[in-house]
């Protein structure tokens, strides 16, 4: 089995150990929940390919950047109910 490792420090911890001794760390707390980027990415960058699309009167483009904001949308609101349902 692997020794555990602070997630704040790096330094080795005991495998029942609650806090780091190097850093303080609280060990039993959950570890902090990451943003879904592409989810995020997907959201702006479907606004401004939205947003051109009506500037220079395209309707292909406006369609496109929809597009990508419905995925983006989705996808965020898919992992946000799967990261509650986990109790993340």
């Amino acid at each position: 089995m692997a020794t555990p490792l602070c997630p704040s420090c790096g330094a080795k911890v005991k495998a029942n150990a609650t806090e780091c001794k190097k850093c303080g760390h609280d060990l039993t707390a959950p570890p902090p929940r990451k943003l879904p980027t592409w989810s995020i990415l997907l959201l702006v960058v479907g606004v401004i390919v939205f947003v051109v699309g009506l500037v220079i009167y395209s309707q292909g483009v406006t369609i496109i950047g929809l597009v990508l904001v419905g995925v983006g949308g989705w996808t965020w609101r898919f992992r946000v109910r799967r990261d509650r349902a986990l109790g993340r």
